[in-house]
């Protein structure tokens, strides 16, 4: 018989660390927008430590923070042309610009189309990878507006507090 080993998080509540379900979800507020923030168990017997935990609640509990230094990458990124100017790209090639600047309220009419997307790109989700043995902290979903497109862009941040910058749908 197991004994009873809980942990209580400041974002999920309390987890069994015993008898984890395999997504545990809430919202957190950002910059005046919800974000879906989750924890997700990919193994069966779905295993985690106090200390995994722990981890998750102190970058959330920094998250503005820590999303301005993410942002600050994509920000790079996007000035360098590579991966989030591609994700602008297609959104530009893909999608009608009048749809498009519908759903961009402070359109600056001085700025190009493409940074005019930069600028409105939002956070949409974070989900934490929390097991032993995952090299990946938590995925971070990017998009100009859920309703216009399904791409996304997508922040991998990984345990070693690297980077990986994708487009996925």
């Amino acid at each position: 018989m197991l004994f009873p080993d809980k942990y209580t998080s400041s974002y999920f509540g309390e987890l069994d660390l015993n008898a984890l379900e395999s997504w545990h979800e809430a919202e957190i507020e950002l910059h005046g927008r919800a974000v879906e923030i989750a924890l997700t168990f990919m193994s069966e017997d779905r295993k985690t430590t106090r200390g995994a935990l722990a981890k998750i609640d102190e970058f959330l509990d920094g998250f503005a923070l820590k999303i301005k230094q993410i942002e600050s990458v994509l920000a790079k990124d996007y000035r360098s042309g590579r991966t989030v100017k591609q994700y602008i790209d297609f959104l530009t090639e893909e999608i009608d610009e009048e749809e498009i600047m519908e759903v961009m309220p402070n359109y600056e009419a001085d700025a190009s189309i493409e940074d005019n997307i930069f600028r409105h790109i939002h956070l949409l989700s974070a989900v934490f990878y929390p097991e032993a043995g995952e090299n990946i902290f938590a995925i971070l979903d990017y998009s100009i507006s859920k309703e216009l497109t399904d791409e996304l862009l997508v922040a991998r941040l990984k345990t070693d507090n690297s980077l990986d910058i994708l487009i996925e749908s």
